[in-house]
């Protein structure tokens, strides 16, 4: 005779009642918040545990950073070629950066460009920024004014600073209307500026990370930091 599935045997105030991954990261990032690293690692390591991408990428910035952890770039750059290759744009970004840079990992500017394009074509206006700097530069692959011009006029749009700085620069504006509020979308240059969250300066490798963070923006790393 068959048995009933294991949910059928808890009580019903008991079933259904386990977490989500996505609810252990929030989780994570409350205790981070009030400075409970210990327990910020451990609920971020059972969110990976479950397969989610995002927490890979978070974890990947811990080991970076060494908050709660030992630092450890290697660890750092796996974690977030994993969440790369399961679609995190932040994972994407990130890995873009230490590949350019060969921050844990072996240094591969054309691989660099290539992450770079996948988060800036998902969206991401950290990594447009980045990729119009490598357009512009022309590192990973043969330098493109125009290309470069096109990533700084998306990633202005979506009200990053030193997009539309560089914008200016070039002499140009954006479109009226356009949004130039960096705090709209969370841009990691305002987040660092209102509220002191960490700056991920690759020249130094570590820097501290404030425990008051509430949103994702802040782990995205600066490309142009890094000398």
């Amino acid at each position: 005779k068959l048995m009933p599935p294991c949910s059928c045997l808890l009580p019903s105030s008991m079933a259904g009642t386990l977490p989500t991954a996505g609810e252990l990261l929030q989780r994570s990032f409350a205790a981070d918040a009030t400075g409970d690293l210990a327990q910020a690692i451990e609920l971020c390591q059972r969110a990976v545990q479950l397969g989610n991408a995002e927490a890979m990428a978070t974890l990947g910035v811990h080991y970076l950073v060494g908050r709660g952890v030992l630092a450890d770039a290697c660890r750092a750059a796996g974690w977030f070629h994993k969440a790369a290759q399961l679609g995190d744009v932040m994972g994407q970004s990130n890995l873009a950066v230490l590949l350019l840079h060969g921050i844990g990992i072996e240094k591969d500017e054309a691989s660099a460009r290539r992450w770079a394009e996948v988060a800036a074509q998902a969206g991401d206006k950290a990594a447009q920024y980045n990729l119009a700097q490598l357009y512009s530069l022309g590192l990973g692959g043969a330098p493109d004014k125009d290309l470069a011009r096109t990533w700084f006029s998306v990633a202005a749009s979506q009200g990053h600073v030193e997009a539309i700085a560089a914008l200016a620069a070039l002499g140009e504006s954006l479109a009226d209307g356009a949004a130039t509020d960096g705090r709209r979308n969370g841009s990691a240059e305002q987040i660092v500026q209102q509220r002191e969250d960490v700056d991920i300066n690759l020249s130094s490798v570590v820097a501290a990370a404030n425990p008051t963070h509430q949103t994702s923006d802040f782990r995205h790393l600066d490309y142009e930091a890094v000398d």
